[in-house]
């Protein structure tokens, strides 16, 4: 049985939003919370999204570009943000010039919402 809720602690640097490519998942929610520094996440709507790569099975995961409206969250300590599935994100943007940031994304599968 797979797991039902789980979460990873990351550290990383961010990048330019140009540089990186959206995410999307089928079975799992993101509750991505920022402990430190600060963060740029752009997100699109459900139907908002491009992509010639395969969804992942395995890793819940799709590489894909959001091409229309896209929008932007910027996150200080403390904030979070909820993405359900089929909802793309690019979560790691910097803001203005790349940062060290530390968070905790939640992973929460679709069916405990039922």
């Amino acid at each position: 049985m797979a797991k039902r809720v789980f979460m990873n602690v990351m550290e990383l640097m961010t990048e330019p939003a140009e540089s990186k490519r959206a995410e999307l998942h089928q079975e799992y929610l993101d509750i991505q919370i920022l402990i430190g520094g600060e963060e740029r996440i752009d997100f699109g709507l459900p139907d908002s999204w491009e992509s010639n790569d395969l969804y992942d099975e395995s890793k819940d995961l799709q590489w894909l570009d959001i091409k229309r409206s896209p929008q932007t969250l910027n996150l200080m300590p403390g904030m979070y943000v909820i993405f359900f599935p089929l909802e793309p994100h690019k979560p790691g943007c910097q803001i203005t010039e790349p940062k060290n940031i530390k968070k905790v994304v939640v992973k929460v599968h679709y069916e405990l919402l039922l």
